[in-house]
């Protein structure tokens, strides 16, 4: 569907009713338009508190519509206000706390067209947040009273018109792009979304309109590995700190980490680490027990 109708569907008068608590509609299971799937439209209204991090393995796109509240990431703390909206990338470790009155909406969705979004915006773990955005916030509301049948309809609206207001971000990722630097590119890219399990050296091709053959070539010439060995690597390194920070289950650090089968997460795992994951697991059980042993011991 054309931009023009996503924003005829935005400015069209909805009537609505918002209850005190959360509304969510799931979006049915179909083929995804194109390669962009929505996963979820939400309105979160329950005060929010942190106690551990969150980590998922898509993207949210997140609205501040009403109080304030606070964004905790790696990187460090972000006030959040009517009219902020921030990012939660895939494997990204992110908190969310109420502060007054705090409510946002949000969209979960993935796919190439995820991928390219966040290159061609200059969205990443360290440039996620952006304000100035309170003229949507009504038109975020109202996603959420739609059917199921037309809430990704919405939703994909929803994202185009808010990605397209962030138009320095564009200049930057097509001045980066007219510089030639291909494989430094792909490279941060990975480094910050090597958990989206779509992501593929065809992928970053189409996404950044590269030959793939040139693009492999490029990568492998720049940092003497090829871009599945380094992405294996950037994934099987995050397992392992996953599991450093208390992650036991292999299926969820394999999910976690871009795998879609664990079995094959194990067999890569191995032959990086030269043990299972579930060897590791345990091992790195019994070295915190005795830290925290000999730490009682003082």
């Amino acid at each position: 569907m054309a931009l023009t109708a996503y924003t005829f569907l935005l400015y069209s008068y909805v009537t609505m009713k918002i209850s005190k608590d959360n509304v969510c509609t799931f979006i049915p299971t179909h083929s995804a338009y194109g390669d962009l799937q929505i996963l979820h439209v939400v309105y979160e209204t329950k005060e929010q508190t942190f106690s551990s991090w969150k980590t998922i393995s898509h993207y949210k796109l997140n609205v501040c519509t009403e109080g304030e509240g606070i964004l905790y990431t790696p990187n460090g703390e972000y006030t959040l206000n009517k009219g902020t909206v921030f990012f939660c990338l895939p494997s990204i470790p992110y908190g969310i706390e109420s502060v007054k009155d705090f409510k946002f909406a949000y969209v979960g969705y993935m796919g190439e067209r995820a991928q390219a979004f966040a290159h061609k915006f200059g969205i990443s773990k360290t440039n996620c947040v952006f304000d100035g955005f309170s003229h949507l916030t009504d038109f975020w509301i109202r996603g959420v009273t739609f059917s199921a049948e037309l809430a990704d309809v919405y939703a994909e609206g929803l994202l185009h018109c808010t990605l397209a207001e962030i138009p320095s971000k564009t200049v930057k990722f097509e001045n980066e792009k007219k510089d030639s630097h291909a494989a430094s590119l792909v490279k941060k890219y990975v480094d910050e979304n090597f958990a989206d399990s779509t992501l593929s050296l065809n992928s970053m091709c189409k996404a950044l309109s590269y030959n793939p053959k040139y693009l492999s070539n490029e990568f492998s010439k720049k940092y003497k590995v090829s871009f599945k060995e380094y992405l294996n690597e950037i994934r099987i390194n995050n397992a392992c700190n996953l599991i450093k920070k208390g992650f036991n289950s292999v299926k969820d650090v394999a999910f976690l980490c871009g795998f879609n089968d664990p079995l094959y997460f194990s067999k890569v795992f191995k032959q990086k680490m030269d043990g299972t994951p579930t060897e590791y697991i345990a091992e790195t059980a019994k070295q915190n027990e005795n830290l925290n042993n000999k730490k009682g011991r003082l």
